[in-house]
């Protein structure tokens, strides 16, 4: 049994619809791992980590219903540099209290360029031949620039064939990832997520 994302019940959440779920079924190919990664700076506080929170469970949940992998993390800056707080993983289902936690969370910079190598060396290792999905939803760029963010995800895609894509809340797109939206205060971020991850799954399918 492969599990696998229905890109069309991600399409009917994003118009509406509560079916977000696919069938677990028989299929050949790749199966899919899903790494989401959770701007938790504190530009983020608020409505922002509470629209980005609710993105990554919904993701999370639709990953657990069909046996796909989908981890989720939530980054922020200590003083021993970029820190992942890991909110689930693998398949299982996950903990709505989890993602509640995490409102409270945002602090400090956005060491963003060093948490997306982080988060990618793990997905790269935990899903050899697997088709690799890392979702970053920030608010803003990294501390060290634009030119180290083109850098970084042209390095994550090509050494490691991991697909990112960033949702970008309230502030419009950088230009560093390829696949990117802006997504403007007061929005369903939901609905937007759902529906880029949705597109990105059609491509190469």
């Amino acid at each position: 049994m492969r599990g696998r994302l229905d890109r069309k019940a991600l399409a009917r959440k994003a118009a509406g619809s509560q079916a977000i779920f696919g069938r677990r079924v028989y299929q050949a190919g790749y199966e899919t791992d899903v790494q989401v990664l959770i701007d938790g700076s504190s530009s983020m506080s608020g409505w922002n980590i509470q629209a980005a929170c609710e993105l990554a469970y919904v993701v999370a949940q639709a990953a657990s219903q069909v046996g796909v992998a989908c981890d989720v993390c939530l980054f922020n800056e200590s003083v021993y540099g970029a820190r992942l707080l890991n909110m689930t993983s693998g398949k299982k289902k996950p903990d709505i209290n989890v993602f509640a936690k995490a409102l409270y969370a945002p602090a400090n910079g956005t060491p963003l360029c060093a948490s997306l190598l982080k988060a990618a060396y793990r997905q790269n290792i935990r899903a050899s031949g697997k088709r690799k999905l890392l979702f970053a939803i920030t608010d803003g760029g990294c501390n060290y620039g634009f030119d180290a963010m083109v850098a970084t995800v042209a390095y994550i895609e090509k050494a490691m064939d991991i697909e990112v894509i960033n949702l970008m809340i309230g502030q419009p797109v950088s230009g560093a990832f390829k696949n990117e939206v802006s997504v403007n205060y007061g929005e369903d971020v939901s609905s937007v997520g759902l529906e880029m991850l949705a597109k990105q799954l059609d491509r190469a399918a």
